[in-house]
């Protein structure tokens, strides 16, 4: 019998941008981010973080 697969809910909601520098990925975030829906994880590798949209915004 086959084990059946169940993704995990937050991967199965999941958007993911990636690209090179300066590829406007930065602002695709933001763009999706403004819908109340959406949480960003600005540059979660890496080990310099800088202030994320999050931080910048007033709470919603």
């Amino acid at each position: 019998m086959e084990a059946s697969h169940r993704p995990d809910p937050m991967l199965a909601r999941s958007v993911i941008v990636t690209g090179t520098h300066y590829s406007t990925t930065t602002l695709v975030g933001a763009l999706l981010q403004t819908a109340p829906e959406f949480h960003l994880l600005h540059e979660p590798l890496n080990p310099w973080p800088t202030l994320s949209y999050d931080s910048l915004e007033p709470s919603r």
